[in-house]
């Protein structure tokens, strides 16, 4: 052979060391198809449930936000209900109870709970579609040199764990669910307490303030004011101008004159007292009438505790159809789970691969002899080219094995 090995050299040494290799081959083939009856086998079970419907069980404040007139409100915290179901899934919480309730630590021999969750998560995978719908694979396995009815067992056993899988899903999230809308009923019933005391202090506080001030309806007793003040000034004027005919055609000595002068100054006064006094009133059946002088800051008062009533009573009108909501969510006992496709019984084997397994163990043991016999040749090579080198080696070696004791 030269120095630069061509594609000839490499196929003379299979040729030379033929029986080797191809015994080898053989044999870990055998030995390869062997074991993968031996191993244990695994199934998967596969099921799929569909995206989760926002708000079609559970009660959250955003809910209740979202019927205010104030736009779309983010609220931090809010979650996605397919990153929802994801969670779960994934959850110890869910893993522990399919553990405890399959017995998987004394099934497969495990030292403890915790390597027995982790086992389950290692063969347990929950994948989002770009559909949107969540397909949960579960992979179990039979013991060494499985039979037929060890393989039919696991194939079930594989099943009723994805199914439970499921089951587990809906209690946690039904759970979930209902410890929410608990939580909103009594924030609500909270909120409901405040604004009923909220409401009776505002009334009581605009009762107050119309019995003090005699004020009933504003609006008609303001108009009631500008009515009033408007006739004043008009009996002003038209005495005004008696007065004045009385004073052109008559001595202001007149007892007409002088009756008409006392009128005007009693209307004069009545008017100011009004305009920008304290108030004046009529004969006892007559309405009450605002002072003009008053009559601006009467308004604004009324109006902010007019305002402020009507605010609570809105807020009120609000709140209590969301707290019935909220009880009949929290009594609510129905599925929160979708399923699309329940787990199946697998008809064929997840892993080992036989015939992959036999493959690479073959080419391998191929490798591996092919890998022996350059070497071996190459050794055969540099002995006949090195003799003395050879002998000195091959005495050294029988002096350490045969040596002096």
């Amino acid at each position: 052979m030269s120095d630069k090995n061509s594609f000839l050299d490499y196929l003379w040494i299979v040729a030379r060391k033929r029986g080797l290799i191809f015994w080898s081959v053989f044999i870990a083939g055998i030995a390869a198809a062997g074991l993968s009856f031996m191993v244990p086998v695994w199934y998967q079970a596969d099921t799929s449930i569909m995206p989760p419907v926002e708000n079609d069980t559970g009660f959250a404040l955003s809910s209740v936000l979202s019927n205010l007139p104030v736009g779309n409100i983010d609220l931090p915290g809010t979650e996605d209900g397919t990153g929802r179901f994801m969670a779960i899934l994934e959850s110890r919480r869910v893993m522990q109870r399919i553990a405890v309730a399959y017995r998987l630590q004394e099934r497969y021999r495990l030292k403890n709970m915790e390597e027995t969750i982790a086992f389950l998560q290692d063969n347990t995978n929950a994948e989002l579609q770009e559909d949107n719908t969540i397909v949960l694979s579960v992979m179990m396995r039979t013991g060494w040199l499985p039979d037929k009815a060890a393989r039919d067992e696991a194939r079930l056993f594989v099943r009723d764990i994805a199914d439970s899988f499921i089951r587990e899903l809906d209690a946690v999230n039904r759970d979930l669910k209902v410890s929410e809308a608990r939580n909103t009923r009594l924030f609500i019933e909270e909120r409901h307490a405040k604004v009923l005391s909220d409401l009776s202090a505002a009334e009581e506080a605009l009762r107050a303030y119309q019995e003090e001030n005699g004020v009933i309806a504003l609006p008609e007793q303001a108009a009631a004011a500008i009515a009033t003040s408007a006739e004043l000034k008009a009996q002003i004027i038209t005495k005004e101008v008696e007065l004045e005919y009385l004073k052109r055609n008559f001595s202001e000595s007149h007892s007409e004159f002088a009756r008409k002068k006392q009128e005007l100054a009693a209307l004069n006064a009545a008017y100011r007292r009004y305009r920008f006094g304290t108030g004046y009133t009529f004969d006892a059946g007559a309405e009450d009438n605002l002072s003009m002088h008053e009559l601006p800051a009467q308004v604004l008062q009324y109006g902010r505790l007019f305002r402020e009533v009507m605010l609570q009573e809105k807020i009120l009108e609000f709140i209590i159809p969301q707290l019935e909501q909220a009880k009949i969510q929290e009594a609510r006992d129905s599925p929160t789970v979708q399923v699309l496709d329940t787990a199946a019984v697998p008809e064929k084997k997840a892993k080992p691969k036989r015939v992959a397994v036999t493959v690479l163990a073959m080419f391998f043991a191929f490798v591996f002899c092919y890998a022996w016999a350059l070497f071996s040749i190459n050794l055969d090579r540099h002995r006949e080219q090195n003799t003395a080198s050879w002998r000195k080696w091959r005495s050294i070696t029988n002096e350490l094995k045969h040596g002096k004791e």
